[in-house]
């Protein structure tokens, strides 16, 4: 009984957040996955909530590119069980938005649900062939992942995937993970919602403080994973711009903190090589 009233109470509490969301993104899909580990019961409405921030962002880059027609190709990597896609259909839904995954469950969802196309992704991503042409590319949560040699050939990757006018907007631990694994208290949004220490080891995490502080950069695998090339990166925004602008690309925009506990980066394809002290004020020297 006590079973039934909790199913109950949760298909009551989950109608009311799929009508708000619906309420502030017409045309929204607001169905989730079974494994979308994304998904918390502790805060349903924050699902929700991440996508329309990242949304407004992108939409942001878009007119700071000056862009005169909307995005007709996207790519979202690595798209999950389509957090974000789902944003991206409900607001420009003739674009063709390409789901790229190494999970096939994922994929399949956001082929069936949003209607998306999808590449074969693999590991190195640099190796994958994810199309080309596109006007939009989005990828959150991917370089907080990986060490510093997968850095510049994605970014190099992504480059070379995007139009001539093309934006690619991506998320990273900055300035707030660093100081967090160092043991401040100043983030408490952030600190609320995510595992001590990154779910990293004691020395896990003193590794990445000890080479942020030597070279602006730090990564460590997750426990026991010593073998997987998944764990956590940690960049300050100096050492980002670095790594940008040797893949090809210049910044038009950093902003701290701009996705929750993520830094923002909207980024275009360079005409020339430029360095990060030559940034606008809207972006590197501005946040």
């Amino acid at each position: 009984m006590a079973r039934l009233r909790l199913s109950l109470g949760r298909a009551r509490r989950m109608r009311k957040v799929r009508r708000s969301a619906t309420n502030q993104t017409l045309g929204l899909i607001t169905t989730i996955a079974a494994r979308d580990d994304m998904f918390s019961w502790a805060y349903p409405a924050g699902y929700f909530a991440t996508g329309r921030v990242a949304l407004a962002k992108i939409q942001q880059a878009l007119l700071e590119k000056e862009a005169d027609d909307p995005p007709k190709r996207i790519l979202d990597l690595p798209c999950g069980y389509g957090r974000l896609l789902r944003y991206f259909r409900a607001t420009w839904p003739e674009a063709e938005i390409v789901a790229g995954e190494l999970v096939p469950d994922a994929v399949a969802f956001c082929q069936r649900t949003f209607s998306a196309t999808a590449p074969q992704s693999k590991e190195p991503l640099w190796e994958a062939d994810i199309g080309g042409n596109y006007d939009l590319i989005w990828s959150g949560s991917l370089l907080t992942h990986f060490d510093e040699d997968h850095w510049k050939p994605i970014l190099h990757h992504f480059a070379e995937a995007l139009t001539v006018r093309g934006v690619l907007v991506f998320s990273t631990i900055g300035k707030s993970g660093y100081e967090i694994l160092q043991g401040s208290d100043a983030y408490p949004w952030i600190t609320a919602v995510i595992p001590p220490r990154y779910a990293l080891s004691d020395a896990g995490a003193g590794h990445i403080v000890q080479s942020i502080a030597d070279t602006g950069f730090g990564y460590s695998h997750y426990p026991d994973h010593d073998d997987d090339p998944y764990g956590l990166a940690v960049a300050l925004p100096e050492w980002a711009a670095d790594r940008i602008v040797a893949s090809g690309m210049t910044v038009v925009r950093h902003e701290e903190g701009g996705w929750g506990s993520q830094d923002l980066w909207s980024v275009t394809r360079s005409a020339r090589t430029e360095h990060p002290d030559d940034v606008t004020a809207t972006g590197i020297g501005g946040y």
